[in-house]
């Protein structure tokens, strides 16, 4: 048995082969899903034109955007957690990635019993705590280049059947893909088998931490973007000694790699094994080559990026990297102010702006904080509940 949510607001139902043939065929997939990539598409080719005011200025006049940004402003929990930013240009890049979230999203990797939200409603609820694993692991490539051709060369590996893959398929965003196979028990747990199969494939490098949890969703995706699918393995593999040597952790909420080698590449990429001798005094020696930053950071650097955009509106540097950057680094860097600084240096709308940190200072104060108050969607730390 697999299981699927509609949408995140809805507790997971059964899935059937028919059930998500249908759902990748449906028009309301395709609709979402191209949607979506040809807000992606216009908005780069906008940037690579540097005409991306006038794409923002066309956005905000369309009804679909306004309707949606008066909903988006009404939800107290956004407007608490300050998730909605306040100028257009970072409003339509999160109208363009809530297109996605409408989709629905399945979970091959555990099966779920009766439970009760916040709200007193019962129901099978995606919770890790009430999860039973079937024995099945996912690996989710995040932005590799070329995905069609990385298949083929997989598909045409001569032991292919051994690696245990019972579906393939390119994400939603046409720039990710994700593997669910047969997990190897002497592997490890889901993020350990997740990292073995990566390197195995290649793609190691690509290979996102953030699906580490039982109850992590995938979106459905466009029926053409299947390009292997194994559907008798994929509905009736089980793994009862997967369960019952893994599963129990899970539900404590324990999803980190066993594996020590997993574990120190974990540790390696959350903080680069090169050491910081000195400490960045200023926008130059930052961006000078002395830093060398790791996999993790780079990717760290490219999301923030696409999210700020070049410039932050007149007024509104100062705050958001107080409110929200520098939290969001301190917090994704284990506190460590030394990367965090080294790595805000990298941001765009930072080095136009060329702040100066002279020894302790607000924003290294910020990397203090136990818990940040925001955390980007889609982080660990995002309630478990995340969906890619």
């Amino acid at each position: 048995m697999r299981c699927y949510q509609e949408n995140i607001n809805q507790p997971t139902q059964v899935l059937a082969p028919r059930m998500l043939e249908s759902l990748t065929k449906s028009s309301a997939t395709h609709m979402a899903i191209d949607a979506y990539r040809d807000f992606k598409k216009k908005m780069a080719e906008a940037e690579a034109r540097q005409e991306l005011e006038k794409f923002v200025s066309e956005v905000t006049q369309m009804q679909e955007y306004k309707d949606w940004l008066s909903s988006e402003l009404k939800k107290d929990e956004r407007r608490r957690k300050k998730l909605m930013p306040e100028d257009d240009l970072h409003r339509v890049k999160l109208f363009i990635k809530q297109k996605k979230n409408g989709l629905a999203a399945v979970i091959p990797t555990a099966n779920f019993t009766e439970s009760t939200d916040k709200w007193g409603r019962k129901g099978l609820w995606r919770v890790q705590s009430n999860g039973y694993l079937t024995g099945l692991a996912v690996l989710d490539a995040d932005h590799v280049s070329n995905p069609e051709e990385l298949i083929k060369q997989w598909l045409a590996r001569e032991d292919f059947k051994e690696l245990g893959i019972v579906w393939i398929f390119i994400t939603p965003s046409g720039e990710g893909v994700k593997v669910v196979f047969k997990a190897n028990l002497e592997w490890g747990n889901l993020q350990d088998n997740a990292y073995q199969m990566a390197e195995k494939l290649g793609v190691l490098e690509y290979a996102d931490s953030q699906c580490k949890n039982s109850d992590h969703a995938h979106f459905v995706p466009r029926f053409e973007d299947i390009k292997f699918i194994d559907w008798k393995e994929l509905f009736d593999y089980f793994n009862p000694e997967f369960e019952k040597r893994y599963g129990e952790a899970y539900r404590r909420g324990e999803s980190e790699p066993t594996q020590p080698r997993w574990q120190e590449f974990e540790r390696k990429s959350r903080t680069s094994d090169v050491s910081v001798e000195k400490k960045p005094e200023s926008t130059e020696q930052a961006s000078s080559g002395q830093i060398e930053f790791s996999s993790r950071e780079q990717a760290i650097i490219k999301a923030l990026n696409a999210f700020y955009g070049k410039e932050l509106g007149e007024g509104k540097k100062h705050p958001t990297f107080c409110q929200q950057t520098s939290q969001w680094l301190c917090w994704l860097l284990e506190n460590n102010p030394e990367r965090a600084i080294a790595v805000a240096y990298e941001l765009d709308y930072v080095k136009n702006w060329r702040p100066a940190w002279r020894g302790g200072g607000t924003h290294r104060e910020c990397c203090q904080k136990d818990t940040p108050e925001v955390h980007p969607k889609g982080s660990q730390r995002d309630s478990g509940q995340s969906r890619h």
